[in-house]
């Protein structure tokens, strides 16, 4: 996971170093379902991570699938305002990957709705950094 988290914050990657970030978090979130008290907190984030790391390789429908299945897995599970932010801003940069932009503008939208409603000020500008990287299309 944070091998990962690690090559997601570069700036820019190699092509070599995009592939060793998909594979890291396809084999972080492997691990996590191995785990028998594994939470649906850590499937959420495990989640959002993959689609992050497929969004910046360019992989749209890709990103799009693991995201929506993050934020029903925020949104079936009542984890609250961060993770289900972070399920609409993983779809939002997912549809942004695809240059669709309406249902990203959507998305965005919805995902700075809950910003407000975020008591963890650490937490709530963690989703403001990432939602401020989605630049809204007209």
């Amino acid at each position: 996971f944070n091998a990962c988290w690690q090559l997601i914050d570069l700036p820019k990657r190699t092509l070599e170093e995009e592939r060793s970030m998909i594979r890291l978090a396809e084999s972080s979130y492997w691990h996590w379902q191995q785990v028998t008290d594994r939470t649906a907190e850590n499937d959420s984030i495990g989640l959002w991570q993959l689609a992050r790391a497929y969004a910046l390789t360019g992989e749209g429908v890709t990103a799009l699938e693991y995201a929506r299945l993050c934020l029903k897995t925020a949104r079936d599970n009542d984890l609250g305002p961060f993770h289900i932010g972070y399920g609409l801003e993983g779809t939002a940069r997912a549809y942004q990957v695809q240059g669709m932009k309406n249902e990203c503008n959507t998305f965005l939208e919805e995902a700075w709705a809950f910003v407000p409603q975020i008591a963890d000020l650490g937490s709530r500008e963690l989703l403001e950094a990432d939602l401020q990287t989605i630049a809204p299309k007209s």
